[in-house]
């Protein structure tokens, strides 16, 4: 999965993730896809404040997690 940029904003990562290979072959549904992006960008933002720290998250941290959207 495409990791968040240093300093990258909501909006642009979850453009670049939506267009990702990665992320296309992993959910081929496009509201599968946003809910997925979504996820690992919370996912990134929440650990670093939480941790104060530049890690990324690991892919196997989140994969089982189920992220839904609401219309």
């Amino acid at each position: 999965m495409p990791s968040v940029k240093k300093n990258e904003n909501e909006s642009d990562y979850i453009s670049r993730c939506m267009s990702s290979a990665e992320a296309m072959k992993e959910r081929p549904d496009q509201k599968a896809r946003l809910g997925l992006c979504y996820g690992l960008y919370r996912a990134h933002k929440k650990k670093m404040e939480s941790e104060g720290s530049m890690e990324e998250p690991k892919w196997e941290e989140i994969e089982n997690q189920d992220y839904f959207l609401i219309d």
